[in-house]
């Protein structure tokens, strides 16, 4: 064979090994995009099991007083947790979605009832307190509002 030949089927291979190596690297590309969303909802189910455990444990304190602070310190900073992952943008897109009608619906929860509203500002100790919960709650007022009226009419 000629250098020529040679050098032609050279850069055919170079070329061919370029584009073979673009596939890999796209491939690769969405699988770790697939791995992050699965990884994303895995640590929303996680969080949202902690905060129905922790709804339960608020529920069977509701007797004893400093049981139930306790029990609604503990919640409230799950819920702390949930809305800096939503606020951050933690979370995929989807995920988000989910997290926040959650977080809505428990917020309003909270709201639609006087005392869980009162014990709440109660826990409010400093301007730093569940401070991303505000920060959602400011973003969110509409939402939280609807869900509250809607709590209040089915009452």
């Amino acid at each position: 064979m000629n250098d020529a030949v040679v050098g032609y089927w050279s850069d055919i291979a170079t070329i061919a090994a370029g584009v073979l190596a673009a596939i890999g690297l796209i491939a690769t590309a969405i699988s770790l995009r697939a791995n992050a969303r699965s990884n994303d909802l895995s640590s929303l189910f996680m969080v949202l099991r902690e905060i129905g455990d922790a709804e339960s444990r608020l529920a069977q304190s509701l007797s004893n007083a400093e049981e139930f602070r306790k029990c609604l310190n503990s919640y409230l900073n799950l819920l702390e947790t949930l809305a800096a992952a939503i606020n951050n943008k933690l979370l995929n897109k989807v995920t988000r979605t989910i997290a926040k009608d959650r977080l809505v619906n428990d917020l309003a929860i909270l709201q639609s009832n006087n005392a869980s509203k009162d014990a709440f500002e109660k826990a409010v100790t400093s301007p730093d307190t569940f401070l991303e919960i505000r920060l959602f709650c400011r973003r969110h007022r509409t939402p939280i509002e609807r869900q509250t009226r809607m709590l209040e009419i089915n009452a």
